[in-house]
């Protein structure tokens, strides 16, 4: 049995001040229930809205500047439970209560509104969307050049990463006539690799392909997507 003492990682808070930008409209900070850094909110004044003293709606300005899901500026609405029986009388002061509520409720709509168009309200990505969206964009791009790749013209090697450079241009033919359409580019890949090859240019081709393809074609080593070494 080994004498050595042994080792155990646990996790723990670490407490220490930490000095944060406060937006203009927050109503300031307590420590209550904020031990964890994605626990802290700026909070605004609470609105409560009671036509008649009857408190009917609770509004307030909200966010949570270091959450891992959501940071983005938010307007917290509540409503009372209004759940009871009424007389006749009191469902009629009721329902206007509850007009006098809606018109509150738009007003301090417009005020949240209001503040999101400051210009120097910042809603900071978090870190953990910042990945979810470049792992995102990465797949597209590799889903995209593998599409790319997928639709290339018949006369691409495949171990030639190069794309096309355009549409179906020329035909490439070998010396016995059997031959394939090609890109302006692959076409001159592979005319560059055949011996004694010959090429033409499709109907609907742009005028002149076949004499680029042919141009092009002297000034490429053949299977020139080959590596080689140093001399070669």
């Amino acid at each position: 049995m080994s004498t050595e003492p042994r080792k155990a990682l646990v996790y723990h808070y670490v407490r220490r001040p930490l000095i944060l930008d406060e937006p203009d409209w927050c109503a300031g900070h307590t420590t209550d229930g904020q031990n964890a850094k994605v626990d802290i909110t700026h909070d605004g004044p609470e609105n409560v809205i009671a036509p008649g003293d009857r408190r009917l709606i609770r509004t307030q300005v909200s966010q949570a500047p270091f959450s891992a899901f959501d940071r983005s500026i938010t307007l917290h609405v509540e409503f009372e439970n209004l759940t009871g029986s009424y007389a006749p009388d009191e469902i009629e002061q009721l329902a206007n209560d509850l007009v006098e509520a809606s018109v509150q409720l738009r007003e301090a709509g417009r005020q949240f509104a209001e503040i999101l168009t400051r210009p120097d309200v910042a809603v900071p990505v978090p870190d953990r969307v910042a990945k979810l969206h470049q792992q995102a964009r990465a797949d597209y791009l590799k889903g995209k050049a593998e599409r790319a790749a997928a639709q290339r013209c018949p006369a691409a090697h495949p171990k030639d990463p190069s794309p096309c450079d355009g549409p179906l241009a020329v035909a490439v033919l070998d010396s016995s006539g059997a031959g394939t359409e090609a890109c302006e580019w692959h076409g001159a890949r592979l005319l560059a690799s055949l011996e004694q090859g010959r090429v033409y240019g499709l109907p609907d081709a742009s005028p002149g392909a076949a004499i680029r393809v042919f141009k092009s074609a002297g000034t490429m080593q053949p299977f020139a997507w080959v590596e080689r070494g140093e001399g070669q």
